[in-house]
């Protein structure tokens, strides 16, 4: 009988960091022999079934998860008094843990990505059922420091029953030793896909798609349409070196999907903005690119997917030098690394890159080789499955 293991976390749609991470990492586990169960939230609740496994989509409909909780108003309350903590993660914790239970029974192991909602579902099944969890976390602590600080005995409470607690770069690891709570965090970044994103990527079907001759130099900004990620310090940026580069925006809408229209409107030969595309244009708009952005104004990301990504495709990058991005990024080598929230930096860096066609190039090469070492799928499934193996054995 295969080991089963209960994953608890966003599957995509929609195409966020740990949603590509979960996709790429349940084959893996499939192919080593592992049974595995999905329960993940959706814009409609049900069973999807896929090939070897299954996922249970949670709708956010407040009706339906009343229903589901209703059924387990016991288990709610002896949550409650366990761990003082009542708000809408508790309550979001409850309607996962709701929808899981059917599932514990034949599992093995259960794995959470992210404190809250999904790794305090997983702590309360861990406990009632007498299971191993493994906790994956990222930035959330250092997104919402001032919420868990607040609740640090409910934090407490989800890494007290975990097994294992995971994170996606040092950086990350060290975000709950910063509340003062000490564990031993084994550190797994997120991988890439080294086969389909590559530096032989098509390099003309998204650039014809805008009508980008094969002359022009493209600056990418690819990730949410949020602040958060720095889109505001790369509208700034683009009328400083607009006439230089054409700009792509990708990514999905948010805050700032207006702006960026806005600015297109402005620029209407330079700046081009793709909200919502499909997942397999991804590849597509890296091959498309010269000058890869990522400008985080914070120190929430463990690393950023997008760094590592436009790395594997061999692209120069242009990221902060803040949280956990000089991990991914070797200042001068791969790419190059900024203040934070500052246009005019972020304009003359790209301005260098795309002076100087031969450093892009030797940092394009050097990103992909250290994409291939320290960030390839393979290799960083390996390790996340070997923990997965450790838990179960011991």
């Amino acid at each position: 009988m295969s080991t089963s293991v209960l994953i608890l976390g966003e599957y995509p749609p929609p195409f966020g960091g740990v949603a590509i991470h979960i996709r790429s990492f349940v084959p893996y586990l499939l192919e080593h022999g592992y049974g595995v169960q999905i329960v993940s939230a959706g814009t409609h609740s049900g069973l999807e079934s896929h090939e070897g496994f299954d996922v249970h989509r949670l709708t956010h409909d407040r009706v339906a998860s009343v229903k589901k909780i209703a059924g387990r108003i016991p288990t709610l309350v002896n949550d409650f008094v366990k761990t003082r903590f009542f708000s809408d993660d508790f309550l979001k914790a409850q309607v996962i843990a709701a929808a899981a239970e059917p599932l514990i029974a034949n599992a093995d192991l259960i794995c959470a990505y992210h404190i809250f909602p999904w790794g305090f579902a997983g702590a309360m099944l861990a406990e009632k059922y007498k299971k191993p969890l493994c906790l994956v976390h990222f930035g959330e602590v250092y997104a919402s420091e001032p919420y868990y600080r607040k609740n640090i005995r409910q934090v407490k409470f989800i890494a007290d029953r975990a097994s294992e607690v995971v994170a996606a770069s040092q950086h990350c690891a060290r975000s709950l030793g910063n509340l003062g709570i000490e564990y031993d965090v084994k550190v797994v970044p997120m991988g890439v896909d080294l086969e389909s994103l590559n530096p032989s990527i098509e390099r003309e079907e998204i650039r014809n798609r805008y009508g980008i001759k094969p002359t022009d130099q493209v600056v990418l900004y690819l990730g949410r349409m949020h602040k958060n990620l720095g889109l505001h310090t790369v509208l700034e940026a683009i009328p400083k070196f607009s006439g230089k580069a054409k700009t792509i925006i990708a990514g999905a809408s948010g805050e700032l999907t207006g702006a960026a229209n806005e600015l297109a409107r402005s620029f209407p030969d330079q700046v081009f903005v793709a909200p919502d595309f499909p997942f397999e244009d991804l590849s597509g708009f890296y091959g498309a690119s010269d000058v890869v952005v990522a400008p985080s104004p914070d120190n929430r990301p463990c690393m950023g997917l997008a760094i590592k990504e436009a790395m594997a495709c061999g692209k120069p990058v242009i990221a902060c030098d803040i949280g956990g991005i000089p991990e991914a990024v070797d200042h001068g080598v791969t790419g190059l690394l900024i203040p934070t929230e500052n246009a005019d930096s972020l304009a003359l860096s790209v301005s260098e890159l795309l002076e100087d066609p031969k450093q892009r190039q030797l940092m394009g090469q050097n990103g992909r080789l250290r994409a291939a070492d320290l960030f390839s799928v393979e290799k960083t499934n390996q390790r996340l499955e070997s923990i997965f193996s450790n838990v179960l054995g011991n």
